[in-house]
């Protein structure tokens, strides 16, 4: 998006976790799974951990989805927890303002307040962008809501200019 802007019409942002724009919030989040992750970790090792992060960041989609659907969650658990341990991507509000390609970003009322601070963050900067908040919603926008959320992305879809006409 940053990059390549004439290869998109547009983007839809479901409450991404870019804590360098809200710093204090990912140090707390980071603060507050570190111990969590931990535990889990010696009690039942890296699937443990998964469930462990997920009912932090995602309680209201965790405790809503049965074992068969936790699984695809768990069996990712080697992309998870180095992901955990990468520096957080570096961007800006003066870089967002720079990103010409409308965008839609969604959140959650019920999310973590470092991402719903990070979705309006990124909202404000960037010049064509409009926040929605699906209201009993967590942090998984898409799975949470689905039908809010796919009616939203259908709607904001059908606003956008091709590629080829912008």
């Amino acid at each position: 998006m940053r990059r390549y802007p004439e290869l998109l019409s547009g983007a839809v942002l479901p409450e991404p976790s870019v804590f360098a724009l809200d710093p204090a919030g990912g140090a707390q989040v980071m603060a507050d799974l570190k111990p969590a992750l931990g535990a889990a970790m010696a009690a039942g090792g890296p699937r443990a951990a998964v469930d462990a992060f997920l009912d932090y960041m995602c309680p209201g989609l965790w405790r809503a989805i049965d074992e068969a659907h936790r699984e695809p969650y768990r069996a990712n658990a080697g992309e998870l927890l180095p992901d955990l341990q990468m520096p957080p991507y570096q961007v800006t509000p003066a870089d967002l303002a720079r990103v010409r390609v409308p965008c839609l970003i969604v959140k959650g009322d019920r999310s973590n307040p470092s991402l719903m601070r990070i979705a309006e963050t990124i909202a404000a900067s960037v010049s064509d962008a409009e926040l929605l908040e699906l209201a009993e919603c967590g942090h998984v926008t898409y799975a949470e809501q689905p039908v809010a959320f796919a009616s939203a992305v259908r709607a904001f879809a059908a606003r956008l200019a091709p590629v080829n006409q912008r």
